[in-house]
């Protein structure tokens, strides 16, 4: 980790391979968790990082309360010394996942829009317009198919209930 001051004495952040600052990371990786704890605590870790604690300190005061999945790598990976790639990777995955939750509810989102306004324009049928044909029907006084004495009856059961 290259933690090395900058020509005015102040430590900078530390640098991870791929050339994105750790803070930098940190910062896109609690934007692409979903909110909530997980996102608190990651942008917590780089408020500490960002106010000078140790990397690994803070790292170890975050664990507990973060993801089962970091509380994993980022340990093994700051062990290995391949916490960049480590990090771009967690990034990479939140960033799929939430792609994959839209992608998820854009697709289903199609067919439930579409079939409440079925339902919608059903249910306005059977409660305004088959009425009206009913009253037509018992004017006339005909004999009327078994499909549309069913229909007349299903609009009957709607409007009273």
């Amino acid at each position: 980790m290259d933690s090395s001051p900058a020509i005015t004495g102040v430590p900078q952040p530390p640098h991870l391979g791929g050339g994105l600052a750790l803070l930098t990371t940190l910062r896109g990786l609690a934007e692409e968790l979903p909110r909530g704890d997980q996102r608190r605590v990651v942008h917590h870790l780089a408020d500490e990082l960002e106010r000078g604690a140790d990397l690994t300190t803070a790292l170890e005061a975050a664990l507990p309360r973060l993801p089962p999945v970091m509380r994993t790598l980022l340990p093994l990976g700051l062990a290995k010394g391949r916490l960049g790639p480590t990090m771009e990777a967690l990034w990479a995955q939140a960033r799929q996942r939430g792609e994959s939750r839209f992608a998820f509810w854009r697709i289903v989102s199609y067919p439930l829009v579409l079939s409440g306004l079925v339902l919608t324009v059903g249910l306005g049928t059977m409660a305004y317009i088959v009425p009206m044909f009913r009253k037509i029907f018992v004017d006339f006084d005909t004999e009327l198919p078994a499909l549309t004495l069913w229909v007349v009856s299903l609009s009957t059961l709607v409007v009273e209930h």
